[in-house]
């Protein structure tokens, strides 16, 4: 199994309504977003994945949050722009993107990680809808 990464900063400022803390007051992070691709094989020419096109594809998805409140985009609406659902949500608007560059015919978005501070990050993860695709480990594992 393969697994390629990018990793694409933006900033942004957030508060988490209902918090009992700090979180609560509008405050600002330099985002770290990671768009992590697994596969079986790398493909005739080695490679997963264009990974120079799909950083391209996360900037541009990225972009409507740069410099933004993200309390206020839309996105949020209902919910807090917590490190999770942040996660969750790029998840979703990249795994609707093609795999642009995918070299390898089985190479899927595995997961979205958001780091929100420095040694902080949150991270939503591809869902197996059929339980018999999930492999079972060898005993003593």
């Amino acid at each position: 199994m393969f697994e390629v990464q990018v990793e694409v900063p933006f900033s942004a400022a957030h508060h988490l309504e209902g918090y009992a803390g700090r979180c609560a007051r509008v405050h600002g992070h330099r985002w770290k977003v990671r768009a992590i691709v697994r596969g079986v094989s790398a493909g005739p020419w080695g490679m997963l994945v264009d990974v120079r096109r799909l950083r391209a594809l996360l900037e541009s998805l990225l972009q409507r949050f740069e410099g933004c409140d993200l309390n206020l985009d839309p996105l949020f609406c209902g919910s807090n722009p917590s490190a999770e659902n942040l996660a969750a949500e790029i998840y979703r608007l990249l795994h609707k993107a093609p795999l642009v560059g995918g070299y390898a015919s089985a190479a899927w978005l595995q997961a979205v990680e958001v780091e929100e501070t420095p040694g902080s990050a949150a991270r939503f993860s591809r869902v197996a809808t059929d339980q018999s695709s999930i492999s079972k480990r060898p005993p003593g594992i």
